[in-house]
């Protein structure tokens, strides 16, 4: 998926530079005609027309290539929640309740920070030793975006380090059980315009019933494409939108 994104990104930028040159040059001919009917050169007014339709098509163009990188990025992220959402599910097949969402039902606890704890309970479950089911077929889907690891080692990776799944902005996803809904959590999120920092994370609730998203069951979400967690470019397993 995110080569055929990816392709469909270069292509629609070819269309948007082809489209650019081809009426800069429509443009500078219709001067140079100008020029040859009887004048001996291009007026101040001429050359600056040019070089304003050149920097509206190249603004446009960039534009456009923008807005389908994050498309792709958006695309993406989705494809990764809905693989989350399968690991979750043949969890619960297997074990009888779908992945945690605190290090302690696991019998760990953490030695750094105690930030994004719900991803990385959900992580560490998927990889602890003996444990049969569906995962990412590659470690290279997880991070560790603040670098802590647990007391002790339960997982397969050979060292006790707490990894969490990522978006396609490099950043945690977040993951709640519903028996932790009314939990806070702490994760470390990097805002497009503030940086990373620690954001204070709970279960979002349906506006219009009162009641959580997914009740029954877990809670996956990005924070999207500009790090903010809790506006309209989010990413979820459930309409955030919904009102």
């Amino acid at each position: 998926m995110g080569q055929a994104t990816t392709q469909q990104c270069l292509v629609a930028e070819d269309v948007v530079r082809e489209a650019a040159g081809s009426a800069v040059n429509e443009q500078i001919e219709e001067v140079e005609l100008t020029a040859m009917s009887g004048r001996g050169g291009f007026s101040l007014i001429e050359i600056l027309v040019v070089i304003t339709i050149i920097g509206l098509l190249i603004a446009l163009s960039t534009g456009a290539y923008s807005t389908w990188i994050e498309r792709g990025e958006v695309h993406k992220t989705e494809n990764i929640i809905n693989n989350l959402k399968v690991f979750a599910e043949e969890y619960c097949n297997l074990t009888g309740d779908f992945p945690p969402s605190t290090l302690d039902e696991l019998g760990v606890i953490s030695r750094g920070d105690a930030a994004n704890e719900g991803v990385e309970a959900f992580v560490l479950a998927l990889y602890k030793q003996g444990y049969t089911g569906p995962r990412p077929s590659s470690e290279s889907e997880l991070i560790n975006s603040d670098e802590d690891s647990a007391d002790r080692n339960i997982s397969e990776f050979g060292n006790p380090v707490l990894l969490e799944f990522q978006d396609a902005w490099a950043n945690p996803i977040v993951y709640i059980n519903c028996r932790d809904y009314a939990k806070t959590y702490t994760y470390l999120i990097e805002d497009r315009e503030m940086g990373q920092e620690f954001v204070e994370i709970r279960a979002f609730k349906n506006p219009v019933t009162g009641s959580y998203f997914n009740h029954d069951s877990y809670q996956i979400i990005s924070a999207g494409p500009d790090g903010v967690i809790g506006d309209e470019d989010d990413v979820a397993n459930f309409n955030m939108q919904q009102e």
